[in-house]
């Protein structure tokens, strides 16, 4: 043994055994090292999941939000296209914040930030990409199955939710394809809890559930900046979105919100001649009256400039408008003007715009072209501080250029002009090639417009923002609630109004009947669908056709005063209660109230008034009841006392909308 020992140590002291004894260890330290390595990263990325609530696979692209129990809230596909999915690996680059940072070389980057939050339970990421290659283009797809979804705005056939929607890519832009809308929010909110909200400013292209493929995909060229967000429930979600939205509201009720609400918009229609002028706005104002209504806000529209940008009255129409802003501040009324950011070539105006380079204009300065109204003009450069402030200066000039020489009445701080009421500025109505401008521009638009008018916003605060009239079919209006509750939803502190002018109907649609108070013509052959009534649940009313134009039908005057008294003493407290609640819409889904409540979620047909009123119109013809959810609480209908949280059957016939009013006694 001792030999056996001896020729051991000797061996030992050769240089191939050292050799293979320090290979042995360095294999081992390496095995060691890979084996931590890879329960330190392990660890490490439970750790992200944890803190986080995330999850990315960088090979896949494949990204997942979770909820606290480990859940997948939202699957994302990031980076949809061949340029990175030819077999290319990603690097991980370095980030300063929590999060996931990678890189394809020659082609893209890809940061995940973790945002810090106010609200404890509510979890924020913001998606970075940038393309480092002019042929690479970004496209992030999001699965929407599992839930339902809502947000985006005003788009035309809109469902709610939009479970029956179907968008083929497209840039997310106002106005420029049909069917986007006017007033469009790059938002979605998904009854998960979760929300998706892109960075304007960007040229942003999406699909929504394209082809049936129940995803929704955004996509951009140089640059695709988004928000994901998740938290508890859809409500405490969409309340955490709404300073990535438009300004957040104050929430106090000012006095000029509250005028508007309880006095309605009278919108004085052209006379015989196609033309409206001084005469006709005084004689409809003098029939309004006459009918024993109060005043209101008299909004005179197109036909007071000879030329579109001129910015004053035409001279041939309004002879005297310091006499007819005087009359009309006499008998109770606010005047409002019909303005938009376009100065066409022959305007009295459009010299002093391009020579003080207030308009948009290419790199040489030559003002770009647009046409509106069937006129070419030019556009106000509104991203400009400059050119804005030489805009409203125009209005306020044109404001005070028709102030009477002594105030009226009952309106001592009021002398001329008391408001405008600002159209235009969608990326349809804007010269070509804007590129990703386009999208900001309204939004642009509307921070100068609530600094020029009071009756429209206040800087910081709530507006109100009205769409166009509807056809007269059933369809357009079972289109008119979806369109209510996404701009409720989606527009922070811009309260969506009627869609156009209420008519009121004539003997054909029998006595007692008020048509089309949506703005919708009355239905030839058929009875009129008094559900339209839903308008005097509306924040603020708009009238067109006064019953004078329909042979002073004695029936329907008085008909419109009952409305208009039932507005008074049932709505309006509601409405107020509304707009004195920050960052809430006046017109609210029924999920409002109850945001875990799944049954919530696809009540489309009925809507909440602030938090004490649910409203439930019938809107397809040859039906005389309704299905209706009630949330938790006591609901009281016409004498009839409800526990809520189940749905019930009413009798809800045409000529009524049927309404609840949270009560524990009726």
């Amino acid at each position: 043994q001792a030999a056996k020992a001896l020729a051991l140590v000797r061996q030992s002291r050769t240089p191939e055994f050292r050799f293979r004894l320090v290979l042995c260890v360095l294999l081992v330290s390496i095995v060691s090292v890979v084996v931590l390595t890879w329960h330190l990263h392990e660890a490490f990325q439970e750790a992200m999941r944890l803190s986080t609530k995330s999850d990315f696979a960088s090979q896949t692209r494949i990204l997942r939000l979770l909820d606290s129990g480990g859940r997948t809230l939202l699957r994302g596909d990031l980076g949809q296209v061949s340029e990175l999915s030819a077999g290319r690996s990603a690097h991980v680059c370095p980030l300063l914040h929590l999060g996931y940072c990678f890189e394809w070389k020659y082609r893209a980057r890809l940061e995940i930030k973790l945002e810090p939050q106010r609200e404890a339970e509510v979890v924020c990421y913001s998606v970075h990409w940038g393309a480092t290659s002019v042929h690479t283009e970004l496209v992030d797809c999001y699965a929407l199955d599992g839930a339902e979804w809502f947000g985006m705005g005003e788009v035309h056939n809109l469902s709610w939710p939009l479970s029956n929607l179907q968008l083929s890519m497209r840039p997310f832009e106002t106005g420029r394809a049909d069917p986007l809308g006017s007033v469009l929010e790059p938002y979605w909110l998904s009854s998960r809890g979760v929300s998706i909200v892109a960075q304007t400013g960007q040229s942003l292209m999406f699909s929504f559930n394209a082809t049936g493929s129940n995803r929704l995909c955004l996509a951009a060229k140089e640059e695709l900046n988004y928000t994901l967000c998740t938290g508890p429930d859809v409500l405490a979600i969409h309340r955490a979105s709404a300073g990535r939205l438009r300004r957040p509201p104050a929430g106090n009720l000012t006095a000029d919100e509250e005028t508007f609400v309880k006095h309605p918009v009278l919108v004085p229609r052209p006379g015989e001649d196609g033309n409206l002028t001084q005469v006709t706005v005084q004689e409809y104002a003098n029939r309004f009256v006459s009918h024993g209504f109060n005043g209101g806000f008299v909004l005179i529209r197109d036909g007071w400039q000879q030329t579109q940008g001129d910015l004053s009255f035409w001279k041939e129409a309004f002879p005297h408008p310091a006499e007819i802003v005087r009359i009309l501040h006499n008998k109770g009324n606010r005047v409002l003007l019909d303005v938009h950011p376009y100065f066409c070539l022959n305007s009295r105006n459009f010299r002093a715009a391009m020579d003080g380079e207030y308009l948009l204009a290419d790199q040489s300065k030559v003002p770009l072209l647009t046409r509106w109204n069937g006129s070419l003009c030019a556009v106000v450069n509104l991203f400009e501080d400059r050119a804005a402030d030489w805009f409203l200066g125009q209005l306020d000039q044109l404001r005070t250029s028709v102030r009477h020489p002594l105030p009226a009445v009952d309106l001592p701080r009021v002398w001329g002009v008391d408001g405008f009421v600002f159209r235009g500025g969608q990326a349809r109505a804007l010269p070509y090639g804007q590129g990703r401008w386009a999208s900001a521009f309204l939004g642009r638009y509307l921070e100068v417009a609530a600094r020029s008018s009071a009756f429209l916003g206040t800087p910081g605060g709530p507006g109100f923002v009205t769409l166009a009239p509807q056809p007269s079919t059933w369809a357009a209006l079972q289109g008119i609630l979806p369109k209510r509750l996404q701009l409720g939803q989606a527009q922070l502190g811009w309260h969506p109004i009627g869609p156009g002018p209420i008519r009121l109907a004539s003997r054909k649609a029998g006595p007692g009947y008020v048509c089309a108070l949506l703005g919708l013509d009355l239905m030839p052959g058929k009875v009129c669908p008094c559900s339209a009534l839903l308008a005097v649940f509306m924040p603020v009313l708009q009238f067109s056709v006064l019953p004078s134009d329909y042979n002073d039908d004695f029936e329907l005057t008085k008909v419109s005063r009952v409305l208009t008294q039932f507005r008074k003493t049932r709505v309006e407290p509601a409405i107020r209660e509304a707009l004195e609640e920050p960052g809430a819409p006046i017109v609210r889904p029924l999920w409002w109230l109850d945001p875990r409540d799944s049954n919530t979620y696809g009540a489309g047909h009925q809507f909440a008034l602030g938090r004490n009123l649910i409203v439930a119109p019938v809107l397809e013809p040859g039906r005389n009841s309704a299905y209706v959810y009630l949330p938790q609480g006591w609901w009281c209908e016409d004498q009839k006392l409800h526990r809520g949280g189940k749905w019930i059957s009413v009798v809800a016939p045409l000529e009524k909308v049927t309404y609840f009013s949270r009560s524990d006694k009726c």
